[in-house]
């Protein structure tokens, strides 16, 4: 029997993330900081969750697919397009993209770029949506997992308001204050049904 709650996909993004974003960092420095980080925001934790091994296995998965580099996260440009071919219409939204990340310094993603592309015609009013939604998309490939994208569905549809469609950019977005499940609770309930199931 596992020892804490359960380790959910959101969590291991997360673990994912920060490897990506700190590749230096050993896991004892990832599962110290993932820790701070998840306590902070749901004091209920118990104390030493997620665990060491758990951090470590994440960890392998990342790293032995950070290795098969998809084609889709090379930079985008002008002569990616015989490769990854864009509607004329949605051509403007990609440059206006390609802009905005360059005058910041950053690569837009050919993987971005395609989520320009099938947003375009939405009116989605989330500052970044494509950006947020190709990170998650990565970061679950890196965890050897699906998205879950019926978050993005429901908020695209506009049949989501308020904070619902946060949730699957827990994985994305800056780990304090966004982390609102609580963890316990979800390992608890699990456990219950689990338990039911084998009566």
């Amino acid at each position: 029997m596992a020892k804490g709650p359960l380790m959910t996909p959101e969590i291991e993004a997360q673990i994912a993330k920060l490897y990506k974003d700190h590749p230096k960092w050993k896991a004892p420095e990832i599962r110290n900081f993932m820790e701070r980080q998840l306590r902070e925001t749901n004091p209920k934790l118990p104390k030493g969750w997620p665990g060491l091994s758990v951090v470590q296995k994440t960890l392998a998965t990342v790293r032995k697919n950070i290795q098969a580099i998809n084609p889709e996260d090379r930079p985008w440009s002008i002569g990616t397009l015989d490769d990854y071919p864009i509607p004329p219409e949605a051509l403007p939204k990609v440059l206006e993209a390609y802009k905005n990340h360059t005058t910041k310094g950053i690569d837009l993603t050919i993987r971005e770029a395609k989520w320009v592309v099938r947003l375009s015609a939405t009116q989605y009013s989330i500052p970044g949506l494509p950006f947020i939604i190709a990170r998650t998309e990565l970061l679950y490939e890196l965890i050897g997992k699906s998205p879950h994208f019926e978050y993005y569905d429901r908020f695209l549809a506009g049949l989501t308001a308020g904070g619902d469609w946060q949730m699957p950019f827990m994985a994305t977005a800056s780990l304090a204050g966004i982390l609102k499940i609580d963890i316990v609770e979800e390992a608890k309930n699990a456990r219950k049904h689990k338990a039911k199931r084998q009566k």
